[in-house]
C-alpha cells in the first residue's frame, strides 16, 4: 500500500469530516450550521468568530461529492511539495492564509455593507473548504518559484505554465466562477485566499530548493514536481478537474 503523509491524511479527514458534519447538522438535526459558523451577516455579533469558523462547513450542493474528490487529489500532489520545499511551516502558513485571507476580508465586507444596507449581505452564508485548497495552490506555486512548470496536457510536450501564471489561471478561474454563479461575496473569499497564499511565502524563511523533482517524505517522486529547464511536467488532471 503506497505511504500516505499525515498531513495529507489529517486534510482528508477534514474534507469529509466538515462535509458529514454539515449534512448532520442542517439535514438531520435542523441546525442552521452553516449561517452560524459560515460569514453570515444576519447572525448577531458572528463577525467575532466567522472570519476563523467559515471553513468548517461546506456547501450541500449536487457537487459537493465531486469537490471533495477534486480537493482530495489537490491535497494529495500539493501538500507532500510544499513540506518538501518549506518544511511544514510553510504548510501550516499556506493553510492559516488559506483562512484568514479569505476569512477577514469578506467578513469586514459582509458586516460592513450589511450594517448600510440588510440586503446587500451574502445570499448564502459564505462556506467551504476552496479558501484552503485555493491557498495551497497559489503557496506552492509561489514557493517553486518561477523556474517550476505545470504542464497542462498528460504529454512531455503539452503547453506548460510557470509558477506565477498558475496563479493567474487560479485568479481567471474564480472570476469565471463569479461570472456564472453571480455570488460575490464567495469570488472575494476565493480571491482573498490565492492573493494571502501567494503573498504568505514572504513570511517563512527562505525554502532549500531540490535541484531535481520534488520528492515525497518517503523519496518518491510527488504529483506536482519543479523543473528546471529540462523540459515540462504533468499537473496530473488538476487543471481539467477544476476547469
Amino acid at each position: 500500500m503506497p505511504h500516505v503523509p499525515r498531513s495529507v491524511l489529517a486534510l482528508w479527514v477534514y474534507l469529509v469530516g466538515v462535509v458529514v458534519v454539515t449534512a448532520a447538522c442542517e439535514r438531520w438535526v435542523g441546525v442552521p450550521y452553516s449561517s452560524l459558523v459560515g460569514v453570515d451577516p444576519s447572525v448577531r455579533l458572528g463577525f467575532l468568530w466567522q472570519w476563523a469558523t467559515h471553513v468548517l462547513a461546506e456547501p450541500l450542493t449536487d457537487s459537493v461529492v465531486l469537490w471533495m474528490l477534486v480537493s482530495a487529489m489537490v491535497v494529495h500532489s500539493v501538500v507532500p511539495s510544499i513540506e518538501s520545499l518549506g518544511g511544514r511551516r510553510a504548510l501550516g502558513v499556506a493553510l492559516a492564509a488559506g483562512v484568514l485571507g479569505a476569512g477577514v476580508p469578506t467578513t469586514l465586507v459582509a458586516y460592513g455593507l450589511s450594517a448600510v444596507r440588510p440586503g446587500l449581505g451574502p445570499i448564502a452564508p459564505v462556506t467551504g473548504s476552496a479558501s484552503i485548497v485555493l491557498a495551497l495552490l497559489a503557496h506552492f506555486a509561489i514557493l517553486a518559484g518561477d523556474r517550476a512548470q505545470f504542464s497542462l496536457l498528460p504529454t512531455a510536450t503539452g503547453p506548460t505554465l510557470s509558477g506565477r501564471a498558475m496563479v493567474g489561471l487560479l485568479v481567471g478561474l474564480e472570476t469565471l466562477a463569479l461570472v456564472v454563479n453571480r455570488m460575490p461575496y464567495h469570488a472575494l473569499a476565493g480571491y482573498g485566499a490565492i492573493a494571502a497564499g501567494a503573498l504568505s511565502v514572504r513570511w517563512q524563511r527562505p525554502p532549500q530548493r531540490p535541484s531535481g523533482p520534488t520528492r515525497r517524505g518517503d523519496g518518491r517522486a510527488s504529483h506536482l514536481r519543479v523543473v528546471g529547464g529540462d523540459g515540462p511536467r504533468m499537473l496530473h488532471r488538476l487543471l481539467a478537474s477544476l476547469g
